[in-house]
């Protein structure tokens, strides 16, 4: 737990991305009836927002602060990942639980990428827990609790109702004599849910992506993808060796394995699919789970030993690799704003990759104020002037980001500055050409 938390320490700070600085500005930052009660895009995660709200008042506005709520459930996931793989498997299972969920990298980014992923997958892990505990003895207790976890799992995210139903069928399929009180609990969580998205259900959010086309082609190459987003900071052969615990646990108890797959391949064949791969992150702490009780077979004699050094492993592979291949890296820089004032002169404009633009917008400029320079359209007094500043993520080009403005580079374009996720250059422009229009 020690080590999870200071992996997500390392990257706290980090610029502000898209979807977590509109969260910030549009929701988060309002009040407490707005966020209840607007769902005009899937960027509110109600409880999130609530949560994050009240953090803002106490903390006010810092970048750890709009993250903090992810970050304490993502440091939560490990110590319940824990009590979930012990009660499902057995102590070392929980130890391996412990240690994958701790350094495994998505889990790292989302502990420090202000949404409700994390909040999600804690809380559906609270209600396998409190299932397991149910499966082996019956208590009024925990069946409130259960419904608890369930509700706020699907009011954080409302694709955790996914991973609420791979808890009940685990649950079935360990003792089938929970199936009444079962069924009356997510009747109960059902209930509340709706309840407290009444006030929401009808809006534009739920409609505003669109689901993956239920084909062959794209359904693998989204589980491709996320399997390869799972796996990206694992060293080779770590990552193979993971995967082969996780075929090993099949022949140890393969409940949770059956369940997630039967779940999973009915959301594929009857509901919408999340087209993006940070909406299945919950399966991860699964797999994670699942693999351990492999692990743990397979490593047995050697106890604790051999956990820790998969994840002191694991957790320097990825302070080497870092947020650079996550699926939402930081596309901007935390001194943003004042970058903008020092390069740009009075009464010119700058022009900000689209990428870039949003975090400025939603987050940077609420906090700093907007210098009023930005434009997203090369005008004929850019022109006149010769040249413009131009911000970009790095590696993208600034001069095929003038282009897409409506202006052509006059020659090469010079940087002033690099940072660690932008580039800010100086690019001459041509006075009197016409670009021409982009096709399709």
């Amino acid at each position: 737990m020690l080590g999870g938390l200071l992996l997500r320490l390392r990257w706290l700070g980090e610029p502000m991305r898209w979807d977590e600085a509109a969260t910030f500005q549009k929701y988060a930052s309002e009040s407490i009836g707005t966020i209840t009660t607007l769902y005009d895009r899937p960027n509110n995660q109600i409880l999130y927002s609530l949560l994050t709200h009240f953090s803002l008042d106490v903390f006010g506005q810092a970048v750890w602060v709009v993250r903090l709520v992810a970050f304490a459930a993502g440091v939560a996931i490990v110590p319940v990942s824990y009590l979930a793989a012990r009660r499902l498997f057995d102590p070392v299972a929980g130890l391996w639980a412990a240690a994958l969920t701790a350094t495994f990298a998505p889990l790292v980014d989302y502990s420090v990428n202000g949404r409700g992923y994390t909040l999600g997958a804690l809380f559906m892990l609270l209600a396998l827990w409190l299932g397991a505990r149910l499966v082996e003895r019956d208590s009024l207790r925990d069946w409130v609790g259960l419904v608890l976890c369930c509700v706020l799992a699907v009011y954080a995210v409302p694709t955790m109702a996914i991973g609420v139903a791979i808890v009940a069928l685990w649950m079935v399929l360990a003792d089938r004599r929970v199936i009444l009180k079962l069924a009356a609990a997510l009747a109960a969580a059902g209930l509340l849910s709706l309840l407290l998205y009444s006030a929401a259900l009808g809006q534009s959010g739920w409609d505003a992506v669109t689901p993956l086309a239920r084909e062959w082609g794209t359904v693998t190459g989204l589980s491709g993808d996320v399997f390869e987003n799972w796996n990206r900071a694992a060293p080779h052969p770590l990552d193979w060796l993971v995967a082969a615990g996780f075929v090993a646990s099949l022949f140890v108890d393969r409940r949770l394995a059956i369940a997630s797959l039967v779940v999973l391949v009915g959301v594929i064949a009857f509901g919408p699919i999340a087209p993006f791969v940070r909406s299945w992150l919950f399966v991860l702490p699964l797999y994670l789970i699942q693999t351990s009780a492999g692990l743990a077979w397979a490593t047995r004699r050697f106890g604790a030993v051999a956990p820790a050094v998969a994840a002191v492993v694991l957790a320097i592979a990825l302070v080497g690799t870092g947020l650079r291949s996550t699926d939402v890296p930081p596309v901007t820089d935390n001194d943003i704003v004042a970058l903008l004032k020092k390069y740009t002169p009075p009464h010119e404009h700058v022009l900000v990759d689209r990428y870039a633009a949003a975090p400025t917008h939603y987050y940077y400029y609420e906090r700093y104020g907007d210098p009023g320079l930005e434009t997203t359209a090369i005008r004929s007094g850019d022109r006149a002037r010769g040249h413009i500043v131009v911000v970009v993520p790095r590696g993208t080009s600034p001069t095929a980001t003038v282009y897409k403005a409506g202006g052509i580079a006059g020659g090469p374009a010079r940087r002033l500055d690099r940072r660690e996720w932008i580039d800010i250059y100086d690019v001459p422009l041509l006075e009197h050409a016409e670009p021409r229009r982009i096709q399709g």
